[in-house]
């Protein structure tokens, strides 16, 4: 296999942007939007606080205790598991999608 220039500067890219956005110290709402590209808050704060997810992510998602407490994700662990559950997150969302 011959790698191609392009190809591998697709692969730097593609670490380079990984790295930094593991370096922010923690996600948002609004980053956790970017990631899953919908526009909603509604939409965001469903998927977090559907029931089945919830028992799997407690561990690296910070919940709201008052009104203006922010949702707040370590970025890592929240960014593997959309990537290890991406498809089911997508064909399950009639399921969870309340607002």
């Amino acid at each position: 296999m011959t790698l191609t220039n392009d190809y591998i500067d697709k692969r730097i890219e593609e670490q380079v942007r990984m790295y930094f956005d593991t370096m922010q110290p923690l996600w948002t709402l609004d980053d956790l939007k970017k990631k899953l590209n919908v526009k909603s808050d509604n939409w965001a704060k469903d998927l977090l606080n559907h029931p089945p997810y919830k028992s799997e992510i407690e561990s690296f998602v910070h919940y709201p205790t008052s009104r203006r407490d922010p949702y707040l994700m370590k970025p890592v662990e929240m960014n593997n598991w959309i990537n290890e559950n991406f498809e089911r997150i997508f064909e399950e969302k009639y399921l969870w999608r309340v607002s």
